[in-house]
């Protein structure tokens, strides 16, 4: 069987204990939080900020449009994942009508309902929630981390970074040069995860940007890791030490899910 940690971020509580048995996409682990953010007769919800997408991506999970009644508890945008590895929902609690959502911005403007006493009141909730990513069983709950284990074949990187992705794995021919690289990476490699020996911020950039899903390697520099940190980019990478490395790429043509946050790859079942 194989150990699987899944990393809790700041704020989320388990909600399994050690010994349970967890299907793949079952909730382990979730978050509530919720801002009152003061009296207005607007409220603007930065759904690109709250969701980590980019405005243009935005747009495809907006679930109000202009016109459309708010009540407390409805779902302003949600984010999915293949296989629901982890889901993130922007809930409203105010009551009021959508007004407009700038493309530009990827924010939600809502006109807000009088409260009793006169002003609109307004508050975010944001619901998160970690799901396990395989079927298993419970191994340890630790404050950090949730450990599972599982049948299925799954590898924990030595680092990660980004959110998470599924697709066919494809793998990298060894160059000499960058441009070589970036040259290779083409809107072919949309939809897959890319296996390759050595990565920089240039050839993450231009993977992200045609469409590539996310990126497993061998080595990425101290100044690049920093870079994802501060960019804190949502697309997934995880570096693997060369022998597990040399594991992955017998996986070819296999689909893959790839989740930076954890530093896990799991093969999925055909």
């Amino acid at each position: 069987m194989t150990s699987l940690p899944i990393l809790l971020p700041d704020g989320f509580k388990p909600v399994v204990k050690s010994g349970d048995k967890v299907a793949a996409s079952q909730i382990i682990a979730q978050k509530t939080s919720s801002r009152d953010t003061g009296t207005s007769s607007e409220e603007v919800v930065d759904l690109s900020k709250q969701l980590g997408l980019s405005p243009d991506k935005v747009a495809k999970v907006v679930k109000k449009n202009p016109g459309d009644s708010v009540a407390p508890g409805e779902v302003l945008a949600v984010k999915k994942q293949s296989l629901g590895l982890k889901e993130l929902k922007v809930v409203s609690q105010a009551e009021g009508t959508v007004v407009r959502f700038e493309r530009d911005s990827g924010r939600l403007i809502i006109r807000l309902s009088a409260a009793p006493g006169g002003e609109a009141k307004q508050e975010r909730q944001v619901e998160e929630k970690i799901l396990s990513p395989v079927a298993g069983k419970v191994d340890a709950v630790r404050e950090d981390a949730i450990v599972l284990m599982t049948d299925e074949k799954a590898i924990v990187g030595e680092y990660g970074s980004g959110k998470s992705g599924e697709g066919e794995l494809r793998e990298m021919q060894t160059y000499e040069t960058r441009s070589e690289y970036l040259a290779e990476i083409t809107g072919k490699d949309s939809g897959v995860i890319i296996a390759m020996p050595v990565v920089d911020k240039q050839v993450i950039a231009k993977s992200d940007a045609v469409g590539v899903v996310g990126i497993i390697c061998e080595s990425i520099s101290e100044a690049d890791k920093l870079y994802l940190h501060e960019r804190r980019l949502s697309f997934p990478l995880v570096k693997v030490s060369d022998v597990e490395y040399k594991r992955i790429v017998k996986q070819v043509g296999k689909r893959i899910l790839l989740n930076g946050e954890t530093r896990s790859i799991i093969v999925l079942a055909s």
